[in-house]
């Protein structure tokens, strides 16, 4: 019986200690917030300088890729006049040139994410956009960065 209980307690402990040491993960109804947005970019940095532009052209399009998790996913622009988008989730818009596409104040969004790269290699851009969980347009805030000819972000809705 002493066995019995030492084992349970072994068990116990270690069950304690790795919930403990495991990353913390977003639930389903909490929101990203924007120092987690640019840790996810800047990891999507590394893997690209580390693993090359079509390797990591391929894991940020695939839907259970890490980097797309969390209430968050990748996106990418080539940093070109029409804004060829080869990274995104949806894929009506991928390899389509999206230069032209406006929020829901006729904001032209990719040129935007791709200005803010091509001038100052990182930083925040704020649009309007269909949150999918509400059903409502809400404000969204994308953190984008420059790796090469390209402009990859993620972006997280603004909480109310």
């Amino acid at each position: 019986m002493r066995v019995f209980h030492s084992a349970a307690l072994i068990i116990s402990l270690t069950f304690c200690l790795a919930a403990l040491a495991a990353p913390p993960e977003l639930s389903s109804t909490s929101q990203p917030s924007r120092a987690q947005a640019i840790d996810r970019v800047k990891k999507a940095v590394i893997f690209f300088k580390e693993k090359g532009k079509e390797k990591a052209i391929e894991e940020f399009n695939h839907a259970n890729s890490p980097f797309n998790q969390g209430g968050m996913y990748m996106f990418g622009m080539i940093l070109d006049e029409v804004g060829t988008q080869p990274i995104h989730p949806n894929l009506k818009t991928r390899g389509k040139a999206m230069g032209n596409l406006r929020d829901s104040d006729g904001k032209l969004l990719i040129r935007e994410l791709n200005a803010v790269c091509a001038e100052k290699g990182s930083g925040w851009v704020e649009y309007k956009w269909l949150n999918k969980s509400s059903n409502q347009i809400e404000l969204k805030s994308s953190y984008v960065e420059k790796v090469g000819d390209m402009c990859i972000g993620t972006g997280i809705f603004t909480p109310k």
